[in-house]
């Protein structure tokens, strides 16, 4: 009885203590945790370099995926900007396009967000698409080289209103599809 006892017991407590007591002493997946945010605050510091007023808007014609080609160029390194901010997702561009550092930023791309009545779920709340209007920004020209309206996929079927499960995800895939479709300078 002793050693089914153990077994029993014994076994999934070893097994979790060894899951667990790497995680309490910090060595977790790949050690400490670091913010983020943090990688941002360079590029935050340096907003007002990014949001312009940039030349050239009115003459570039807007790329819309699956009508015609993206005109436009990538120079440098690539940062997001969002309003006045750089949104945490620039962290997640492809390190082939994200700027590292501020002094690689060659390319500012702008996005201007906003949103779309796609449909009415069965309460009457509307089901929304989010909507990106996108400027590519030759920084040291200070010119825009080429804009893009990107659409993201429409609201879920069926949502928790409450939760905001009424948006559609933004466009992120499609920015850097777009992207990637610019040559390098």
């Amino acid at each position: 009885m002793g050693r089914q006892r153990l077994f029993r017991w014994g076994l999934p407590l070893i097994l979790t203590l060894a899951v667990l007591a790497p995680l309490a002493l910090g060595a977790g997946c790949g050690g400490s945790y670091e913010d983020p945010t943090t990688a941002l605050e360079p590029f935050r510091q340096a907003i007002d370099t990014y949001t312009g007023p940039f030349k050239g808007a009115s003459d570039v014609k807007v790329y819309t995926p699956g009508r015609g080609k993206p005109q436009g160029y990538i120079k440098g390194g690539v940062v997001l900007v969002e309003g006045t901010q750089v949104p945490l997702f620039h962290n997640s561009l492809p390190a082939r396009l994200r700027a590292a550092i501020p002094a690689d930023v060659g390319t500012v791309v702008l996005v201007k967000e906003s949103s779309r009545k796609v449909g009415e779920y069965s309460d009457g709340a509307t089901a929304w698409q989010t909507v990106w209007k996108v400027s590519v920004v030759d920084l040291a020209k200070g010119r825009v080289v080429d804009r893009a309206l990107l659409r993201g996929e429409h609201a879920p079927f069926a949502a928790d209103i409450d939760a905001g499960e009424n948006y559609g995800p933004p466009p992120r895939d499609e920015l850097v599809a777009c992207l990637e479709k610019l040559p390098r300078r």
